[in-house]
């Protein structure tokens, strides 16, 4: 079931490849929350800007954590 609102909630705008073995879905209502995969690893992430620097957060396992906990993460993260 949860990996059915996973893919129920999170669309592919924007797939990016950072290393070769990184790929991050982002998702379509928080635009800063991600769901990235290394290899079978699946994990959310907040990746914001500050003073020009990229920074990303590691939320936890994607396996552990819904779409919508993970949305009230970020949503903690960014004020």
């Amino acid at each position: 079931m949860q990996n059915r609102e996973q893919h129920q909630n999170i669309h592919a705008l924007n797939a990016v490849t950072e290393p070769a073995s990184e790929r991050v879905i982002w998702d379509d209502v928080i635009q800063c929350l991600g769901q990235r995969t290394r290899g079978a690893r699946k994990t959310w992430i907040v990746q914001t800007r500050i003073d020009g620097k990229t920074r990303k957060r590691t939320l936890g396992s994607a396996s552990e954590i819904t779409v919508s906990h993970a949305r009230e993460l970020a949503v903690n993260i960014l004020g």
